[in-house]
């Protein structure tokens, strides 16, 4: 999948085709900073977009794992560590 020099949470969330709600999480989780803002808009660079998709990847298998739907546990309180 290419991703593009720098983009925004939107437009990350609209090529892996998850809600931008999920993507926030993502990044406010895992502490992923952006490369730079323009006004209030953050840009992530090719590395920060890997780090979100491969986060969405291990919520998404953690809940498989578990029984549940991602969407029913994004946070995994009841999923425990992370394998």
């Amino acid at each position: 999948m290419s991703t593009c020099a720098e983009a925004t949470t939107g437009a990350i969330a609209r090529r892996l085709g998850a809600p931008r709600h999920r993507i926030d999480y993502v990044i406010e989780t895992r502490g992923i900073e952006p490369v730079r803002r323009i006004g209030i808009t953050r840009l992530f660079d090719r590395y920060a977009q890997t780090r979100i998709e491969s986060a969405l990847l291990e919520i998404s298998t953690r809940a498989n794992k578990a029984g549940v739907s991602a969407d029913d546990n994004l946070d995994g309180a009841t999923l425990g560590p992370a394998a």
